[in-house]
């Protein structure tokens, strides 16, 4: 084994001429090998670089050492000898000396082609030719990254090619979504059934949407749908996206709004922008789910940071909008006044001109009588309201232990109010749990209690409603590990999370 492993190390040193400065470009360096040491131990990056070489092979008398060669590769490296950058990497590549690691070696030859981009995409071409996966998926992702090299598609999907011939699964995938942008449908339909058959989640649902569409092959909706139902249940956005699509038009299944409605929504905690449009229409108008204008809003709100800003300004301002004095309309008007404006006797009036049967109509009347600025403030009679509508909508009970805690119209009881909320958090409902984790976290109403905090905003990000002041404290909590394990760069990103904010929405309302 060892042998074979010294024939692979001197094979692939040979073909790379492992990256040496010859002695002819060093003049100011001695042929003697004592000279050499001497130089290296003096700082010098090439005779650093070289003598790594000597020591890596067992020759010009040292005995070999992969740990000492990487030892003097390091030295040259923070030098920026790019040389002894790359050899770096193909050290961590193979594990010579290091501990096996691809992602540390893919960063070094990104660094090593930045610096020196046509020597190292030729030695990286050639071991591709030579049966390198790993060189060849390098270069395929440099040229399409324009790392180190100009942005290249056509070089990019060769290299892609080459690498997918090796069998490298990624490449499969790869390849053949590009041949698919550029309709060369047979070709990609090919390779998404070669990854998919190694597992690839990804492929499996470009397959399974191309033999939908009749791309690539005789149109087959039933198979293709069936794909797509594998790769939704495996987690995958698009597909989930696609097969609620397919629910809801009844496309290669039966028609079922409530599962189209399932689909959104999973689709939509996935990432999905589009989702969260289809989720929001389906909450406003009823369809697959019982209507819920606040919880319509909150994912039109996320539709609009993901690009449905446009869409969402004309059907808001324009005065031939299909929105224009429909019941939903009518309630964003409402919550305009009240939260923006902090006018509840306007808004009461607004929330009067929905249909009376609508049960959010009585709970946002009722909110309004209970606001300190409304004309006619009736607490106790709000209460009662808000009890009664309770068990059907959430933001009455929301607002009922709110009123509770404060004892405002009732006795005051924060442990029933307490009760209350924690059962609302349980059930998802993103108010009571970002409201509940700030009390805990702030030692308000309740008893500081940190780990209660940490663990609402933990639920409140998983369902995509954490608040901006939830993402800070969370992100603090990463940093001190304050009842988790330190993860900075969980802290790092959610330094960048700001929350999508239903302001930016109402204010647009006319």
């Amino acid at each position: 084994m060892k042998r074979i492993i010294a024939l692979n190390v001197l094979v692939m040193m040979a073909s790379l001429c492992l990256n040496a400065q010859s002695t002819d470009t060093t003049t100011h360096v001695t042929n003697a090998t004592d000279s050499v040491v001497a130089c290296a131990q003096a700082g010098n990056d090439i005779c650093q670089n070289l003598l790594g070489k000597w020591v890596f092979e067992g020759s010009h008398g040292f005995q070999q050492d992969h740990s000492k060669a990487v030892a003097w590769w390091l030295h040259a490296a923070k030098q920026n000898n790019n040389d002894a950058t790359s050899n770096l990497g193909f050290c961590y590549l193979h594990g010579w000396g290091v501990d096996k690691d691809t992602a540390t070696a893919t960063r070094l030859f990104e660094k090593a082609i930045k610096q020196e981009s046509h020597r190292q995409s030729d030695l990286h071409d050639s071991l591709a030719r030579k049966g390198s996966q790993f060189s060849a998926l390098f270069l395929a992702r440099c040229y399409k990254m324009a790392i180190g090299v100009r942005r290249d598609m056509q070089q990019s999907l060769k290299y892609y090619k080459v690498a997918a011939t090796l069998g490298n699964v990624e490449a499969m995938r790869e390849a053949a979504i590009m041949m698919r942008s550029n309709k060369d449908d047979a070709a990609a339909l090919s390779l998404f059934k070669q990854a998919m058959q190694k597992g690839d989640v990804t492929a499996t649902y470009y397959y399974g949407k191309m033999l939908c569409e009749g791309r690539g092959t005789a149109k087959d909706v039933a198979t293709g749908t069936a794909y797509l139902q594998k790769t939704a249940d495996g987690g995958y956005p698009a597909a989930m996206y696609e097969l609620a699509n397919a629910y809801d038009n009844g496309i290669g299944v039966d028609g079922d709004p409530a599962l189209a409605y399932y689909w959104f929504t999973q689709a939509a905690a996935g990432g999905n922008r589009a989702a969260w449009w289809e989720k929001a229409e389906r909450l406003r108008l009823g369809r697959g789910v019982k209507m819920d204008f606040e919880a319509a809003l909150e994912s039109y709100v996320k539709a609009y940071d993901m690009g449905f800003q446009n869409k969402l300004k004309t059907l808001l301002t324009d005065e031939e909008s299909e929105w224009k004095n429909t019941p939903f309309m009518h309630y964003l008007r409402g919550m305009r006044m009240l939260d923006i404006e902090q006018n509840p006797n306007a808004a009461i009036d607004e929330f009067a001109k929905l249909p009376k049967q609508m049960t959010v109509r009585q709970t946002m009347e009722a909110i309004c009588m209970a606001n300190p600025n409304f004309k006619k403030t009736n607490t106790v009679k709000a209460v009662k309201i808000l009890r009664k509508m309770a068990p059907v909508e959430p933001r009455a009970a929301f607002e009922l232990a709110i009123m509770q805690l404060q004892g405002i119209g009732m006795d005051r009881d924060v442990s029933k109010a307490e009760k209350e909320l924690a059962s609302m958090a349980n059930n998802d409902y993103v108010r009571a749990i970002n409201f509940l984790a700030d009390c805990y976290y702030e030692g308000r109403f309740f008893a500081e209690n940190r780990v209660k905090a940490i663990l609402l905003y933990l639920r409140a990000e998983k369902l995509q409603g954490l608040s901006t002041v939830g993402a800070v404290r969370l992100a603090q909590a990463f940093r001190d590990g304050n009842g988790m394990k330190v993860n900075e760069d969980r802290a790092v990103e959610l330094d960048k999370y700001k929350a999508s904010e239903i302001r930016s929405l109402l204010e647009l309302v006319k």
